[in-house]
């Protein structure tokens, strides 16, 4: 048969536990008002949304794709795809082959996206009058 531990009490005090609890409350609510201030000075608003879950999981899983830190990065990208969004932020659709000799390009040249291999490529093809000079420019 085994035995019981001992009941013993717990050495910090209730009013003390209460305490630590009230100051740890309180230094998030500090760091979140911070982080908004920074936030809406950066001129970024606050949406809230529900969405159903099989529509989180593809925000989820374009997150991870692209590697955004969190959820808010992909939808704040997603949304930048919308028709009618900015011309010049619009991103460029590629054929999955292209796109892997995008990547082949920017991690041989150390780029950090695909963008930068895009720049890269264009600029080397315009450096060649013949092409210039096919494409009207």
């Amino acid at each position: 048969m085994e035995t019981n531990q001992p009941f013993e009490l717990d050495p910090v005090p209730p009013s003390v536990r209460e305490e630590a609890r009230q100051e740890k409350r309180q230094r998030v609510r500090t760091h979140v008002a911070n982080h908004r201030a920074r936030a809406t000075k950066a001129g970024i608003v606050q949406v809230v949304l529900m969405i159903p879950k099989a529509a989180a999981e593809r925000v989820d899983a374009f997150k991870k794709a692209r590697g955004f830190r969190n959820r808010s990065d992909a939808v704040a990208l997603i949304l930048d795809e919308l028709p009618g969004a900015d011309p010049d932020r619009v991103r460029v659709s590629v054929s999955p082959s292209s796109a892997e000799l995008l990547d082949s390009i920017a991690a041989a040249k150390g780029f950090k996206n695909r963008s930068q291999a895009i720049e890269q490529v264009l600029r080397t093809a315009l450096a060649y009058p013949a092409l210039t000079k096919e494409l009207g420019l």
